[in-house]
């Protein structure tokens, strides 16, 4: 019970759903999400962090780049929820 309620602690923040419906369409770096969605790098990082430890994100490091992406279907499926919420 405590790991969902984290789970929807984390998904109450738009900012974060906003960082997950750009990260469905493909991995992106820290600075291309920022940048997309109109925020600092540093607030970026920080809501992709709590992302990760909730465990809807992963990253992989591509040279000096590091990628973050989608990590589970579950995410995905809670994705396509909040589309047909709207």
């Amino acid at each position: 019970m405590r790991q969902l309620s984290k789970l929807f602690r984390v998904l109450g923040n738009e900012r974060r759903l906003r960082i997950l419906t750009l990260l469905e369409r493909g991995p992106r770096t820290v600075d291309s999400i920022a940048e997309n969605l109109k925020l600092s790098v540093k607030s970026t990082s920080k809501h992709l962090l709590r992302l990760e430890e909730a465990g809807l994100v992963g990253r992989e490091a591509k040279g000096r780049y590091v990628y973050y992406k989608p990590k589970h279907l579950t995410m995905k499926k809670l994705l396509t929820i909040e589309r047909l919420c709207r």
